[in-house]
């Protein structure tokens, strides 16, 4: 069945023509004309707002990063977040690593000094897509280790990553803290550190993270690789 915004499109089409043909006797055709090509742009941009943000199938979550055999070799340190806290603890962990892709809400990184390594930093509207929710908890289960980012002056940030569940036990993590400039904490140190112990990962300050993220690296070295072989690459 025709969608409502191909049936606009056709019904200005159709009056196009007729206009066409009245332009040749009167004024009020060029009127017409004008009318039924603002018809046509406005069908196309409520077209493009009805589209997802991001470009998330609604099929099981399995996305190219995950399903490929080069992928599968890789280990995947993957970083949450709701602010921009997440692609800067990226960015100051491994002194701003090149960008390898970019879909589905996933940004893709070579690590700098490892072929076997993957590092994905997570869009954090893609819980709020269609199946994000399952989304989600394949990226959590598929990640060989986790970093999870915060704002200490953003209460919601901090809700944000309390919010994600499905995190495999014995799983390497690292929840990071940033501090914002001339703004009141809403949130404790105290209280960020007692909730990384919670769950059993390491924590670090924004200063502190390059020697936090080393510690998570060792961490997930030391487990399996991911497709059970025990040697590792490296350049």
């Amino acid at each position: 069945m025709p969608s409502r915004t191909r049936i606009v499109r056709l019904g200005a089409s159709f009056v196009q023509g007729l206009s066409a043909v009245a332009l040749i006797w009167t004024s009020l055709g060029f009127v017409i004309l004008f009318c039924s090509c603002s018809v046509i742009v406005y069908a196309d941009e409520l077209n493009k707002s009805r589209q997802h943000i991001l470009p998330i199938s609604s099929d099981p979550p399995r996305t190219n990063f995950y399903s490929t055999k080069e992928s599968r070799r890789k280990y995947k340190i993957v970083f949450f977040g709701q602010g921009p806290e997440s692609m800067q603890s990226l960015q100051r962990a491994l002194d701003w690593p090149r960008k390898r892709g970019e879909a589905g809400g996933l940004v893709t990184y070579d690590h700098p000094t490892r072929r076997d390594t993957m590092l994905i930093n997570v869009h954090p509207k893609v819980e709020s897509e269609k199946d994000g929710s399952n989304y989600m908890r394949a990226l959590i289960n598929g990640a060989t280790a986790v970093v999870l980012a915060l704002n200490l002056s953003d209460a919601e940030s901090f809700e944000y990553i309390k919010g994600l569940n499905g995190f495999p036990q014995g799983q390497p993590g690292l929840l990071v803290a940033w501090r914002s400039l001339h703004q009141d904490l809403m949130v404790s140190e105290e209280e960020i550190r007692n909730f990384a112990n919670q769950n059993g990962w390491d924590f670090a300050m924004d200063d502190d993270i390059v020697g936090a993220f080393e510690g998570l690296v060792r961490k997930m070295f030391a487990k399996p690789h991911p497709t059970g072989r025990t040697r590792i690459l490296s350049q």
